[in-house]
């Protein structure tokens, strides 16, 4: 089971890149190994996998088990750093609500 995630303002996937080095994460599966629109970040334990839009290059999340948990306190230091916040799909206004 997997829980999805999504900032409150568009960010870009090169925005997105360079904020990981800034809160410790890096990208785990080298772009090579997954799907182009695709790839696993970590903070040494946990991960979370990022999505980028073929039609406007923003990302989504998805947070896989008890990854959901932690995934989502990596996502907010992501978004804390991105002046923006993240939403689980359970949270209000995850759609647009």
């Amino acid at each position: 089971m997997s829980t999805d995630f999504r900032f409150t303002n568009p960010v870009s996937e090169d925005h997105f890149r360079r904020v990981l080095p800034k809160v410790g994460m890096t990208e785990h599966q080298p772009q090579t190994h997954a799907a182009k629109n695709k790839f696993c970040i970590t903070d040494g334990e946990n991960y979370v996998w990022v999505y980028v839009s073929k039609f406007d290059n923003t990302v989504s999340f998805s947070a896989f088990s008890m990854q959901a948990v932690t995934g989502g306190a990596m996502l907010d230091l992501i978004a804390n750093e991105l002046n923006t916040t993240a939403l689980c799909e359970h949270d209000e206004g995850f759609f647009g609500d």
